[in-house]
C-alpha cells in the first residue's frame, strides 16, 4: 500500500491479512515491498494494469538480507488480472527467495 493511500484509509489489508496468517502458521510477518507511486488499479483496464505495474514496487533497504534464501509467502487481499502479484514475485525472487508462494483472500474478474 503506498504511503498516502495509508494515511488517508487508515489501515493496509493485505497487512492485517498478513498478520492473521502470519499469526496462525507461527511465521514472521515481514513487509519488504514498497509502492512507489499511488495508483488506483480498479479504474484501469488489463492493457493498462498491465503497464502500470512496471516499476510499481521496489524492496525496501535491508530486505534482501532477510529474503536471501527463504521461502516467502506472498499475501494480498485480492487479485484481479494477476500483474500486480507477479510483479512482486519477481521481485522477491530476484533478491534471492528461495521459494515463494501466493495467498490471495479474493479475486475479481474485470
Amino acid at each position: 500500500l503506498h504511503p498516502e493511500k495509508l494515511k488517508e484509509r487508515g489501515y493496509n489489508q493485505s497487512l492485517e491479512l498478513s498478520i492473521v496468517v502470519g499469526d496462525s502458521l507461527n511465521v514472521p510477518v515481514k513487509e519488504v515491498l514498497l509502492k512507489t507511486r499511488n495508483i488506483d488499479m480498479r479504474t484501469l483496464d488489463w492493457e493498462e494494469r498491465r503497464e502500470a505495474v512496471k516499476g510499481l514496487y521496489s524492496l525496501k533497504k535491508k530486505a534482501i538480507n532477510e529474503i536471501q534464501s527463504q521461502k516467502v509467502l506472498l499475501i494480498d487481499d485480492v487479485v484481479t488480472t494477476g500483474f500486480t502479484m507477479s510483479e512482486c514475485a519477481s521481485l522477491l525472487k530476484d533478491a534471492g527467495a528461495s521459494s515463494l508462494h501466493a495467498l490471495v483472500a479474493g479475486r475479481t474478474i474485470i
